[in-house]
């Protein structure tokens, strides 16, 4: 320990304080040296209880239906082992498809029905989607509240029309 009178130039009472506090220290840094020259302490920790096995919960799937649809008057499945006409349902989603081919031209700009979507099908408000049609052209169809589904523009007979890659929601 330091005696008080080695530190003159603090008030009387706090050279032993200061002291004291130097004499903390120094049995710090000695018993921080001592751990030096020793191991590391080993730290163990109580085994975790077991975890229960995993379960499997499989997904909530949406109702899915799949049908085909009739192609409307002047109107048939382009056939020539590509897809007919028709939808998917997963959920509130519909997903159209298929490959169809007008039997009559059109020319006067449409709109020309194609088809129609049955009752719970239908778009709440009209629905507007490009489509590939005819000599590799975009057209337009409109998939309407109605449940018709109608090409906009003119078309040449027996043009083909792809269907494949519209989807919309019945939910409005």
């Amino acid at each position: 320990m330091t005696s008080p009178n080695q530190y003159p130039q603090l008030p009387p009472g706090v050279a032993p304080v200061v002291a004291g506090i130097a004499g903390e220290f120094a049995a710090i840094r000695q018993g921080a040296e001592e751990a030096g020259r020793r191991s590391p302490p080993v730290i163990t920790f109580p085994p975790f209880p077991p975890f229960p096995p995993p379960q499997v919960i499989p997904p909530s799937s949406p109702p899915e239906t799949q049908s085909t649809l009739a192609p409307g008057f002047g109107w048939v499945n382009y056939g020539g082992g590509y897809q007919q006409l028709g939808y998917e349902l997963i959920g509130t989603r519909v997903f159209l498809r298929g490959l169809i081919s007008n039997t009559t031209a059109i020319t006067n700009g449409g709109p020309s029905i194609m088809f129609g979507m049955p009752a719970g099908l239908r778009p709440a408000v009209t629905e507007i989607f490009p489509v590939m049609a005819g000599t590799n052209v975009a057209y337009r169809v409109d998939v309407n509240s109605d449940g018709t589904a109608t090409l906009i523009g003119n078309l040449a007979l027996s043009n083909y029309v792809s269907l494949s890659g519209i989807t919309y929601s019945t939910l409005a």
